[in-house]
């Protein structure tokens, strides 16, 4: 928010024009994530977006992988499609976000997941917000979905790294 304020003073005034409209579009993200439905899948959960949403879908499945300690990976579209999108399969769920999508490439994507038998669920903030600011709101979509897996799998969120991987020297090495 603070960003866009600065981008409103350096002149991008569409961007200020719509914080006032962010707090309506989180609250309404909050009541419905559009992701209810998502179950976690046999393997892997991808969450794939354009440009700024490619940011939010590495945010998402971070907040998956942190909280609920369930494999997700969040790609930038052009990501997905070369390679990573080859061993999908009907034991994984795409989980695709727009806007943007203005060439369809992201959609595009979707449909050829689908064809692979891979479940797919779209999420798209319909809010007027400048695409920058929709970030916002898709992004507590996301983390909502973490927070259903953390239930579902009996997972503290709040304890993020354990056993091992809380080793002191681990996180030490390589430091002064």
């Amino acid at each position: 928010m603070v960003l866009a304020r600065l981008a409103g003073a350096l002149g991008a005034t569409d961007l200020l024009d719509a914080v006032p409209l962010v707090p309506g579009a989180a609250a309404s993200a909050m009541e419905s994530s559009d992701l209810d439905g998502v179950e976690p899948p046999g393997r892997l959960l991808a969450i794939v977006g354009a440009g700024p949403a490619g940011v939010s879908a590495r945010e998402g499945a971070l907040k998956l992988r942190e909280a609920a300690r369930f494999p997700a990976e969040g790609y930038d579209v052009e990501y997905l499609l070369h390679g990573s999108a080859v061993p999908l399969s009907a034991d994984d769920h795409l989980v695709w976000l727009s806007p943007p999508d203005s060439d369809g490439l992201v959609s595009g994507v979707a449909r050829a997941a689908e064809a692979e038998h891979v479940r797919v669920t779209s999420v798209t903030e319909s809010s007027n917000l400048p695409v920058v600011l929709a970030q916002i709101p898709l992004t507590i979509r996301l983390q909502l979905l973490a927070l259903r897996f953390v239930q579902l799998r009996g997972q503290d969120p709040d304890t993020v790294i354990v056993g091992a991987w809380d080793d002191h020297d681990l996180w030490s090495t390589g430091g002064p």
